[in-house]
């Protein structure tokens, strides 16, 4: 878990402080397209992960971080001028001083970014309760549901898309509420863009989706364009709920995964069997990750997993042979999700 809050910080150390390292004038790359500028949206909605503290203080961390780099020159010559108009917010669990989830809506003209972080790596609800609860699911409730498909979502996913949807409330408002809001007052067509890594990758197509199949509710009849950018995340739900998503949401989508990542392979049966070989020949399996293997195997037995758009060609990811050193080994699995 040190290891991936590591990683993850010099992420988002990496996107400000060697941008801020030089002046504004000297920046003459070329502006990051749409998918990048909303990777890096996404990555920040991280930025308030493993800090303890309370859900208060979490925001305004989270909101001081997000804040920063969005301002500062440099980065604005690569993405644009984003601003953060709703959250953060912070979801935390009670007896939990960490962020259990974390969310906040950017806006550049009429694009606006639902960002959804991932796992935070101090929580053990995080873990336990949205991560690895897949061996109950509940049925998908939103939407006119084809009568020939019982989609179904893990109990993991469902608790996560609940504090999203329900629980999680800046100035009073839910993010549908916000967003109906700025759909209904705006002239043009406004586009919104969800987007999350790791469980925020399982979330943000969760949410996309109940957003889309309640759009009378919050957005009237107004046009609007919902798109997807999840990444490295795990199936949300049932072989049924990935055919209906893509059905509603495929065309708008854009899933960004790395083949040799262990998250993604979660929670497909026939994805998991491939873990132990995913870094062969340099890493050979030993028996922790053939039992973890194993035990993931029965968590999601008969779940009928299945990736939305399954069909996504992964990333190609490679391992070094010689980085890390043996002891280290047991880092590549979190370089490779990172």
């Amino acid at each position: 878990m040190k290891m991936v809050t590591k990683l993850l910080s010099l992420c988002l150390a990496l996107v400000l402080f060697i941008t801020t390292l030089m002046p504004s004038t000297a920046m003459a790359s070329p502006s990051l397209d749409k998918e990048q500028q909303v990777f890096l949206l996404s990555i920040l909605s991280n930025s308030a992960s493993s800090k303890p503290g309370s859900q208060e203080e979490l925001q305004e961390l989270l909101k001081a971080r997000v804040t920063k780099v969005l301002e500062t020159p440099s980065i604005q010559e690569d993405i644009g001028n984003w601003d953060v108009v709703w959250g953060p917010v912070i979801y935390e669990v009670k007896r939990e001083q960490y962020a259990t989830n974390a969310m906040y809506v950017a806006q550049n003209g009429n694009q606006y970014v639902v960002a959804i972080a991932g796992t935070n790596p101090s929580s053990f609800y995080d873990w336990f309760l949205e991560d690895f609860s897949v061996k109950k699911q509940v049925s998908w409730t939103y939407g006119d549901i084809p009568p020939n498909l019982e989609p179904k979502i893990s109990m993991g996913t469902s608790r996560g898309l609940n504090h999203l949807l329900q629980d999680m409330k800046s100035s009073g408002k839910t993010v549908l509420e916000f967003l109906g809001e700025t759909v209904e007052n705006s002239d043009d067509e406004v586009e919104i863009i969800f987007t999350g890594h790791s469980l925020g990758g399982a979330l943000s197509p969760a949410l996309a989706l109940a957003a889309l199949d309640q759009k009378s509710e919050w957005a009237g009849e107004k046009p609007l364009k919902i798109s997807v950018y999840p990444s490295a995340g795990p199936t949300p739900g049932n072989k049924d709920f990935s055919t209906y998503y893509d059905s509603q949401l495929g065309n708008s989508t854009t899933r960004i995964w790395n083949d040799i990542d262990i998250v993604p392979h979660g929670w497909n049966e026939k994805m998991l069997s491939e873990i132990p070989s995913l870094y062969k020949p340099e890493i050979k399996p030993n028996l922790a990750v053939l039992s973890l293997v194993l035990i993931a195997e029965g968590l999601a037995f008969r779940g009928k997993y299945t990736q939305i758009l399954p069909g996504t060609t992964g990333l190609e990811g490679t391992v070094n042979p010689s980085t890390p050193p043996p002891y280290a080994r047991h880092q590549v699995p979190q370089i490779q999700h990172l």
